[in-house]
């Protein structure tokens, strides 16, 4: 009997996921509903009025022609993910602390325009 009490729970889930899942099914084969209207509704909208006067139309003025350099491809290009810093000196197994990074490193703060 304690087999069907713990049986029933799952039954009853099944049975209404396959429920929701033919409803689905039913609501999406029904088609467009009437309150929404496709691009051939407007196709009179696009047209234009025979009474309104027709304007000469200019032709667009001619754009330069932009002209890029050619790129050096004869050197190799550099390997963002290369580390170019010294290696930092090791004194008894232990790294020193005013070693590791250097005020050279990084940018002056004052160029770039960030003022703490």
């Amino acid at each position: 009997m304690a087999f069907f009490r713990h049986l029933l729970p799952v039954l009853t889930g099944a049975a209404l996921g396959c429920a929701a899942t033919l409803l689905a099914q039913r609501f999406a084969q029904q088609g467009e509903p009437e309150h929404i209207v496709g691009p051939e509704a407007f196709d009179d909208a696009a047209e234009p009025e025979a009474d309104a006067p027709e304007t000469p139309v200019e032709a667009p003025a001619p754009q330069p022609e932009v002209v890029y350099p050619a790129a050096d491809d004869s050197a190799p290009n550099p390997n963002p993910v290369k580390d170019h810093t010294d290696p930092v000196p090791v004194v008894d197994g232990k790294m020193d602390p005013e070693k590791i990074a250097k005020p050279e490193d990084f940018a002056d703060w004052d160029d770039l325009g960030c003022q703490g």
